[in-house]
């Protein structure tokens, strides 16, 4: 654990229990300035540690897992690990998989993937900051509830130019859970502000219906993907056929 979160810990957990420098230094038998020293320099010795929690009534397992929550999460990748993620099919496999919480077991069952590559796959990701690789090949991931890939990035780009034509292939879905509706309309620029509400709405009960399901046995579940879009558009057709296209 790092010394500095180690220490904003401490301090959160002292005044969240309405004590102050002054009681603990009391508590440990030396000076209120020593103690000021100690949590200003963000240093001290095991021992001391041990005392400090023991005052605050927080066993080290409690601390070490207040620390690991206040470790920063990711909302974005930068352009430069999208592009690595790109450039492994393994490596965005394990990613996606492991944002939608698949247990490593189901992945090698289901893709063509080792344990041995889904480890390595794992330090990568880890590196990245996207999780953190625990003992006997656990994880927990280390991005935001809003997470999302940059926009006009590598992944997006990738998601338009082929992901979409792969996507609107529904003869793919088997599992007969298909919906495809399209709409238009003449609307104002309220209407339309509405609308876009409306589609954030969407996104919304989708990640929340995603982690409504994450207790659900993995064999009751399907991966499914949505797109939303709204945009003004005019068919090419009719485009075409305008009078100042003349």
């Amino acid at each position: 654990m790092e010394q500095q979160q180690i220490f904003r810990v401490l301090k959160q957990q002292l005044h969240g229990q309405g004590k102050s420098y002054a009681d603990l230094a009391e508590y440990l038998e030396v000076s209120e300035s020593s103690i000021k020293r100690l949590f200003a320099k963000k240093s001290t010795s095991l021992e001391r540690l041990l005392e400090i929690c023991e005052y605050l009534q927080l066993s080290f397992v409690e601390l070490a897992r207040l620390v690991d929550e206040q470790r920063p999460v990711l909302d974005q990748l930068t352009l430069v690990q999208e592009k690595q993620l790109m450039s492994d099919p393994k490596l965005i496999l394990m990613a996606v998989c492991m944002m939608n919480h698949w247990p490593i077991e189901a992945v090698i069952a289901h893709y063509q993937i080792e344990m041995h590559e889904c480890v390595l796959k794992l330090a990568q990701l880890d590196k990245m900051g996207m999780l953190q690789l625990l003992p006997n090949n656990r994880v927990r991931l280390r991005v935001s509830q809003q997470f999302s890939w940059q926009p006009n990035g590598p992944i997006q780009r990738y998601i338009q130019e082929q992901g979409m034509a792969d996507f609107f292939d529904f003869e793919n879905d088997v599992a007969g859970y298909e919906e495809l509706l399209f709409d238009h309309g003449m609307l104002s620029a309220d209407a339309i502000l509405t609308m876009r509400s409306t589609l954030k709405k969407c996104q919304q009960q989708m990640a929340q219906s995603h982690r409504q399901s994450l207790n659900v046995p993995q064999d009751r579940k399907q991966g499914m993907a949505m797109v939303l879009a709204l945009r003004t558009w005019e068919p090419k057709w009719f485009r075409d056929l305008r009078r100042d296209q003349k």
